[in-house]
This record gives C-alpha cells, sequence and structure tokens, in this order.
C-alpha cells in the first residue's frame, strides 16, 4: 500500500532525475496539476520547500530539490514504476508483473490488469552475477553514482534500463564488490518486498505510461 510520504518521495525522486514535475509526474503516472498540487500539500505537512523553480537561458529550465527535498528522499522513498499484473500462479504462490519486455514476480494474488509497483533501497540486494536462493527478481544493472547516506550506510543510485532504483548498503559491499560508477551489477529483489497497488485504489491515475525495461 502507497501512502501520502511514498507519493510524494517518489515524485520528489523523479524531480530530481528528471528535472521537471510534469517529466516527473509521467514517470511515476500522474497528472502534472495533480503532482504539483501534492507536492505543493506536503511542502505544507513539511513547513518548508521541496522543489524550486531553476534558472536558466532558454530551454534550460526546469525543477529541482531544495535542502528540504533531498533530504525527504533520502529518508528511504520507493523506486516506483508501473507494470501490468497476469494471472496469479498457486503453484509459485506469486503474480507475474510485466514492465515492458521483463518481468518480476510479487508475492500472493495481485488483481489483473495496471498496477503502481514499489520497493524500498533496504529491499535492494547487490551482486556481480545473479545469486541462487529464493530471491526471485533479478535485474541487470548499471550503478549511475554513490552517494553517502543519512545513517552512515551507502545510496547506490542504479539504472536497469528505464528504471530507476537506488540500494542502500554499507561500505564493506561497496569495497567488496567493487563498485564505482559505470560498474555493472545485478539488483535484486524478493517476491516478497514488493509493495503493489492495483489501478485506480486511492485516486490513481487511469492511463499511466508503462516504462520500458
Amino acid at each position: 500500500m502507497f501512502d501520502f510520504a511514498d507519493r510524494t518521495r517518489a515524485i520528489l525522486d523523479a524531480v530530481d532525475r528528471l528535472g521537471s514535475v510534469s517529466a516527473a509526474a509521467r514517470a511515476v503516472g500522474l497528472d502534472p496539476s495533480n503532482a504539483l498540487r501534492h507536492v505543493r500539500a506536503a511542502e505544507r505537512r513539511a513547513g518548508a520547500r521541496l522543489i524550486e523553480r531553476a534558472k536558466g537561458g532558454a530551454g534550460r529550465g526546469g525543477s529541482r530539490l531544495t535542502r528540504a527535498g533531498r533530504g525527504l528522499v533520502a529518508d528511504g522513498g520507493p523506486a516506483v514504476l508501473w507494470a501490468r499484473a497476469g494471472t496469479f500462479d498457486p503453484e509459485e504462490g506469486t503474480t507475474p508483473l510485466a514492465v515492458g519486455r521483463r518481468v518480476l514476480h510479487a508475492a500472493g494474488r495481485v488483481p489483473p490488469g495496471l498496477v503502481q509497483v514499489g520497493f524500498r533501497p533496504e529491499d535492494v540486494a547487490l551482486a556481480r552475477a545473479a545469486p541462487g536462493g529464493s530471491t526471485r527478481n533479478h535485474l541487470p544493472a548499471r550503478v549511475h553514482a554513490i552517494e553517502a547516506g543519512p545513517d552512515g550506510t551507502w545510496r547506490v543510485r542504479l539504472a536497469a534500463g528505464a528504471l530507476r532504483l537506488d540500494a542502500a548498503v554499507t561500505r564493506g559491499a561497496v569495497r567488496a564488490l567493487r563498485l564505482r560508477p559505470g560498474s555493472r551489477v545485478v539488483a535484486s529483489l524478493k517476491a516478497s518486498t514488493l509493495r503493489v497497488r492495483p489501478l485506480g485504489e486511492n485516486g490513481g491515475p487511469r492511463t499511466p505510461g508503462l516504462p520500458r525495461l
């Protein structure tokens, strides 16, 4: 289930990556005007501006996060994408979620149709190759950046095709995996960590775009 804070972090993270509120709204499947209203409500709750207009020449304007906005994003918000849920597999106990040409697997029964899927940086494990065991979802990814987290961990920003996601890891993991920008890794997520919200729940969008992975 996605709450107000989850959606706020998802919008802010998209603004940080795309530099535009309208582009961020489309990335998370919201109407731009609804996304902006949500951000304004979040700012009232936070008592601080979360997004500011970036100045620039012709065609160089945009939006960027304030210090408060970046702090909120770093607080552990979920990566969010839209997918199409297939038919529940009772033998596996999972539902396939088609995202572009790839398929993720969510634990339990998910209603067929468009759904919103989220997962937190703490849910993402990194390895140089796909590990064995019970983990069902493995995404080949490239390291975009590595940043110090607020709690002593490190935030590894990843690109897996069109999907952007973060992994929260220890300093030792960064060293053991020899991570640096440009490194290729496999990001793994257990099916039970995927948070799924069916289309239309809590006023969800009707016609979101599906990112191609």
